[in-house]
């Protein structure tokens, strides 16, 4: 690689950043923040020219001060995501605008990335399934290398322990951050690449039985509807992605990536390929739903190329890259209904879906059609909504006449 100047690179790097359409605020942290510590890191070295090493270097610093307190982990983020843009371009890579899962910016030493790569070259999953788990190793390898761990044989189990411990709570869910790194362990077992008992790292209590998690009821819907400011344009665009997943039971990373050709407005209909199972789904539209999408798209929706019914409310204006921003849009509008969110109480947007299976079932509605509108590949998952309905499990209740009671404390007073 030929040697390129710090000032340089920050320039070139500041100007791919602005072909992709960022705000001015958002260049404006790049230059004067991100770019500007990185400068100031090489100059006080006494380095002119870019530096793989010094860059790894950069990076540990910023971790050692995020340890110490002094900058918080929305800051560490921010620096580390710039960091990596800047390492992109060093690299020869053009930047191009894509949202970002948790992970995926992050720039690896030849040896981490081939390492990588062998490991989701051996899976044969769902495509999302794999870049879910490739977001996690990724932020590990990342991680292990700011430890000055450069090859597997350095890792210990130390290391993995502290890293879930670390990064455990940014996790909505646990088991996918423990279970992708269990894979990647298991690989690396396999191949003989380490030899500690990582299992001892990720052990946690037995599975629990699946528990019959909540729905909303209609006066719930109604204050989270009643609270959104359907006069501006992110309103617009909330209240429709929220009614095609009260009306609909869509997922999110298939509202997320609904275009504007899945709409057949004469139909009266949607066609999407479902991107959890990769099967087509046909559903009808009622008018509300449709007259709040139609809405957003001819009044809220900003002028662009993209091809997704839904985007950002800030620039570059694109649509979403997975259900995620949908999930928090979600929690901010149940925060702005007065309606209380705990973590793991299973008041999410699933539970949409959830109140709309709940819904037909107790409308008697057939199994295989409730299967059939909500994407589901067998009826086992549907399930889980007869259990939410009470007046049918009422039904079932058995009657009491005919047992004599014995005991004198379960009689009461008489």
């Amino acid at each position: 690689m030929k040697e390129l100047l710090i000032q340089h690179l920050a320039e070139d790097t500041a100007q791919q950043l602005r072909g992709m359409g960022l705000s001015e605020s958002t260049l404006s942290f790049y230059q004067n923040e991100s770019f500007r510590l990185i400068i100031r890191f090489f100059k006080e070295r006494g380095i002119q020219c870019y530096d793989y090493d010094v860059m790894c270097e950069y990076l540990r610093f910023e971790y050692s001060r995020f340890q110490r307190g002094e900058i918080n982990l929305k800051r560490l983020r921010a620096l580390e995501l710039g960091a990596n843009r800047f390492m992109r371009v060093a690299e020869g890579q053009k930047l191009e605008w894509r949202v970002c899962s948790r992970g995926t910016h992050i720039t690896l030493s030849p040896t981490y990335q081939t390492l990588l790569e062998d490991y989701l070259s051996s899976l044969h999953q769902a495509e999302s399934t794999i870049s879910g788990k490739a977001a996690v190793v990724r932020r590990y390898l990342s991680y292990l290398h700011l430890q000055g761990r450069d090859t597997p044989s350095d890792w210990s189990i130390r290391d993995l322990k502290q890293f879930i411990l670390e990064t455990i709570d940014e996790y909505n869910s646990k088991s996918h951050l423990l279970s992708a790194l269990r894979g990647f362990h298991a690989y690396l077992s396999k191949c003989g690449a380490v030899d500690f008992a990582y299992e001892t790292a990720m052990m946690c209590p037995s599975t629990p039985r699946k528990k019959v998690l909540p729905c909303f009821t209609e006066e719930e819907l109604s204050q989270i509807f009643y609270s959104i400011d359907t006069s501006s344009a992110v309103g617009k665009r909330d209240y429709a992605m929220l009614m095609l997943a009260v009306k609909t039971g869509l997922r999110t990373i298939d509202i997320s990536r609904l275009y504007l050709s899945d709409i057949r407005w004469e139909q009266g209909e949607i066609r999407i390929v479902q991107q959890k199972t990769m099967q087509p789904l046909s559903l009808p539209l009622d008018s509300s739903v449709m007259d709040a999408v139609a809405d957003y798209i001819l009044n809220g929706r900003q002028q662009t190329q993209s091809k997704c019914v839904f985007l950002r409310d800030r620039a570059p204006f694109q649509g979403f890259h997975d259900g995620h921003a949908i999930a928090h849009m979600f929690r901010r509008r149940m925060k702005s209904a007065g309606l209380a969110k705990e973590n793991g109480d299973g008041r999410s947007i699933h539970a949409l879906r959830r109140t709309l299976g709940t819904a037909m079932a107790k409308a008697d509605v057939p199994l295989s059609m409730i299967s059939q509108v909500l994407g589901h590949q067998s009826t086992d998952a549907v399930k889980r909504y007869i259990s939410l309905e009470e007046d049918h499990l009422k039904r079932c209740a058995l009657s009491l006449s005919g047992i004599e009671i014995t005991r004198k404390e379960l009689i009461g007073d008489v």
